[in-house]
């Protein structure tokens, strides 16, 4: 099982030109066949409705961010979640690294769901979270 951060969802769409996103496809072709089932955070989904309300054509944007909405099931912040993500926060600010909150609670919601595979190509954004193995691409 493995979690896509946002970026991979976007670069998918070609956001950051086509050598990404034939990279994005090529990771989730390699998790796929490896049969990893493919999730996405609530906070994901989150930071999709962001790009909605910031797009020139919002009902356009709206039928896009649907669509793939529909092709992921969505892993939802649970108490056990907010635990890791006391953790996780707690632990950075510790060592002087703090994280971005997004990311920190899409690592809990990963971590409390049992899935320890993140996909993202943000390597740095989660590389200092314990008992998350990162894929990039």
């Amino acid at each position: 099982m493995a979690v896509l951060d946002t970026n991979v969802l976007l670069d998918l769409r070609g956001r950051s030109g086509n050598a990404t996103r034939a990279a994005a496809e090529a990771a989730i072709v390699l998790l796929t066949a490896r049969n990893h089932p493919l999730y996405i955070t609530c906070f994901t989904s989150a930071e999709l409705y962001v790009g909605i309300h910031a797009s020139r054509k919002p009902a356009e944007e709206l039928r896009r961010v649907e669509s793939i909405l529909d092709q992921f099931s969505i892993l939802e912040f649970t108490d056990q979640a907010a635990r890791r993500y006391g953790s996780i926060v707690s632990m950075h600010r510790k060592i002087g690294r703090p994280m971005e909150t997004i990311d920190a609670l899409i690592a809990a919601v990963a971590l409390a769901a049992n899935e320890r595979i993140l996909v993202t190509r943000n390597v740095r954004h989660f590389e200092r979270v314990l008992g998350l193995q990162i894929e990039s691409y």
